[in-house]
């Protein structure tokens, strides 16, 4: 709107460095009294979260449930009810879900799966993914076609 445009005067530096907060020499940063203020190392603030409590988070552009197990320590719901339940994960091993919600982290929906055949998976996925895409191409452009001769 014309007529209300805000308008702040010309200061010069010098006149702001007079009118300044803290005069010359003034110590701000006295130790002494900014103890008062600082983080104790044992002190817990209020925004904590108590263990077993539960949190949605992205990982890897996927949603997962999240759980407290100790103070700073969070784990994925689906293995720690697998590590509750079926026991140790061994080593080069997943815990996966059955549906492919990583949300749904019930018992009957989770099943443990080697990195081996994962990575085989993604191959075989990566080019089915290939071919189904240059078959629509093919199909666009009329590309591979024969011709029937009689």
């Amino acid at each position: 709107m014309p007529g209300h445009e805000l308008h702040f005067p010309y200061q010069p530096k010098q006149e702001r460095k007079e009118n300044g907060q803290f005069a010359r020499g003034n110590n701000c940063y006295d130790p002494e009294h900014l103890k008062k203020y600082r983080f104790k190392a044992k002190d817990k603030h209020g925004k904590r979260l108590p263990i077993g409590s539960k949190t949605i988070r992205q990982h890897h552009r996927k949603k997962y449930w999240f759980i407290k197990v100790s103070d700073n320590n969070w784990m994925k719901l689906h293995v720690q009810l697998w590590l509750d339940n079926k026991g140790k994960i061994p080593n080069g091993s997943v815990v996966r879900f059955k549906d492919g919600d990583t949300l749904n982290c019930e018992l009957d929906n989770l099943y443990l799966c080697s990195r081996k055949t994962i990575s085989k998976e993604n191959v075989n996925y990566k080019k089915r993914r290939d071919n189904k895409r240059i078959n629509e191409l093919r199909e666009i452009y009329g590309i591979g076609k024969r011709k029937k001769t009689s």
